[in-house]
């Protein structure tokens, strides 16, 4: 089995273009190329796992607060708009009714 002389990590095989985990070159104008045996302990450049992305929106957190703000600022002003117009209607019609009834 081949070994990265960089890391120590294990290669899928000798014709090995890079190293998996420090992508050493083991190109033919590359002065490294894989090993039989490791030559230390394994180093761990990459990690294995995709890290997990942080929670952008927690309960608590100021996005979540910045979130939420937004959503209640937009509710209240459609209906200030919805209640300011019906009042509006409501002077338009009593002032018509009013000058109707003159």
């Amino acid at each position: 089995m081949p070994f990265c002389p960089n890391c120590s990590a294990k290669l899928a095989s000798e014709d090995a273009a890079a190293c998996w985990n420090c992508e050493a070159s083991f190109s033919a104008t590359s002065a490294w190329h894989p090993v039989a045996s490791p030559p230390g302990e394994f180093r761990r450049f990459k990690r294995l796992v995709a890290p997990k992305k942080p929670p952008a929106a927690e309960r608590g957190s100021p996005v979540h607060r910045s979130k939420a703000r937004g959503v209640v600022e937009g509710v209240a002003l459609a209906i200030l708009g919805i209640f300011g117009a019906g009042v509006a209607l409501l002077i338009w019609l009593f002032l018509n009714l009013c000058l109707i009834c003159r």
